[in-house]
């Protein structure tokens, strides 16, 4: 096994909790991710069984597994604040090629922290640029260049506020190994920390386990992971592996930033499917009490849902008013499971929706999202959604939340697949179904928490006309 170390210890930095400004009528925090292809997502601000925010906030990621000639590109799809922290993530299945070049569009400097580590036959390397200039939604992509072609490159970018903009790395570890050992590296903290893992495996993961958050993950559950180092000590990061095979892992403690604000709610990972096969795998551990919520799309009128289910068969509650129709046929249905019993990510978590009635059921879409800090008996309070055909934008309608903190979450459903999304104002994406993923669909996710009482109101704007169905939820 092969260990790289780089240390780096500064004294004075403390804790913080991160607020994201959101222009919703009354909100005060929203979160972006991108996604494609059966990828899963996990947004959560929380580390452990608690619901407070963490003290460094993921504003978006993005992704990108194709190459094109000696480089591959992915993109911020939001936009990007000024003062944050880029973290770049490159493996490939390699270990001819070589780095040249680390930039994007909007001239920050990437500095190498970790690698270029490499095993039997795959290399991995992880980057970072503080203090990154302000870009407009979809405006800045980073672009990786090679020495000759990558085999199988898989990049992926990460944005954080929260994080020092001078100097932030407090250590990091790197390790490799050709064998059938869980991949893991441990990092030992000196201050308060954001810590990110990185994986690539020649097979692959089977789950990301040991509370960390599983922030970007491709279709055989190579990763990016973090988690909150509250204290000085041994971290790790890493996954569980499917046998023997070739392997890196990376992990990388930036110092968090002084002050900040908490909040009540977080969502703590995500999953998606848009195969057909009507289930969203989990690849971290669902914490029990969470709440679960589920969006289902299908495009048979005559098929309805008989079934939600999840690996530790809680009960899951249809929310009333639903299915809603767009698209000239497409169905929407939205449930939720509160108090959920929990599953570690070793037991394959995953959410599976059953249909009942005739003929195909043309494309499926299932969503499912982990929240932590809802109420545990009642979490629903309401919705509102609209649809609107042949245009560029969508608007849910005003919802009146009459509580307060509630969590407004808002999924977005639109026919055809816009080629970038344009959030109105300081909305982010969770979800958003790219080219390069082969999907057929826009479904994008936003959420928000509503701290005061309040009109709200959610609406997302593309470059390309398409039939929408824009919904608004609200949870306390």
């Amino acid at each position: 096994m092969d260990r790289q170390h780089v240390r780096r210890v500064k004294p004075g930095h403390g804790p913080t909790l991160v607020r994201l400004d959101v222009r919703l009528a009354q909100s005060t925090l929203a979160v972006a991710i991108a996604a494609c292809g059966r990828i899963g997502f996990d947004v959560s601000g929380d580390a452990g069984g608690n619901a407070t925010s963490s003290t460094a906030t993921l504003v978006q990621q993005g992704i990108s597994l194709r190459a094109s000639g000696n480089s591959v590109t992915a993109q911020f799809l939001g936009s990007q604040r000024a003062g944050d922290l880029d973290v770049v993530v490159i493996g490939w299945k390699d270990t001819s090629a070589t780095i040249v070049s680390v930039q994007d569009t909007a001239s920050n400097v990437y500095v190498l922290v970790a690698g270029p580590t490499t095993a039997t036959g795959i290399t991995q390397a992880v980057y970072y640029a503080a203090g990154i200039a302000p870009a407009d939604p979809g405006a800045n992509a980073v672009t990786v260049t090679f020495s000759g072609p990558p085999t199988k490159p898989d990049l992926r970018l990460l944005e954080y506020s929260g994080l020092v903009t001078q100097d932030p790395v407090d250590a990091a570890n790197s390790s490799s190994g050709d064998d059938a050992s869980d991949p893991a590296v441990d990092v030992t903290t000196t201050v308060d920390d954001l810590v990110v893992g990185a994986t690539t495996a020649s097979n692959g993961c089977v789950a990301v386990g040991g509370g960390a958050r599983v922030r970007v993950i491709d279709d055989i559950a190579n990763s990016a992971q973090d988690l909150d180092a509250i204290a000085p000590g041994v971290y790790h990061t890493g996954c569980m592996s499917g046998g023997a095979q070739s392997w890196v892992v990376q992990t990388v403690a930036f110092s968090v930033a002084p002050g900040g604000q908490t909040s009540p709610f977080s969502i703590r990972q995500t999953g998606e499917d848009e195969t057909g096969s009507g289930v969203a795998q989990l690849y971290g551990d669902q914490i029990a009490a969470d709440t679960m919520l589920v969006f289902v799309i299908w495009n048979n009128a005559t098929s309805t849902v008989t079934r939600v289910a999840d690996t530790a068969d809680d009960a899951f509650m249809a929310i009333p008013g639903f299915p809603a129709t767009y698209n000239g046929g497409t169905l929407f249905a939205a449930y939720y499971a509160p108090s959920i019993a929990g599953s570690a990510a070793s037991a394959a978590s995953s959410v599976a929706v059953t249909f009942s009635g005739p003929g195909s059921l043309g494309f499926v879409g299932v969503y499912a999202v982990e929240v932590a800090g809802l109420d545990a008996i009642a979490p629903y309070d309401r919705s509102k959604y609209a649809v609107c055909m042949g245009t560029t934008g969508c608007a849910s309608g005003s919802l009146a939340v009459a509580g307060a903190p509630e969590l407004v979450v808002s999924p977005l459903m639109a026919s055809g697949l816009p080629s970038e999304a344009v959030p109105a104002t300081d909305y982010r994406l969770i979800y958003f179904n790219s080219s390069t993923s082969g999907m057929t669909t826009g479904s994008l996710l936003q959420y928000a928490v509503a701290a005061t009482p309040g009109p709200y109101e959610t609406s997302f704007m593309v470059n390309a006309t398409a039939n929408w169905l824009q919904t608004i939820f609200a949870f306390r």
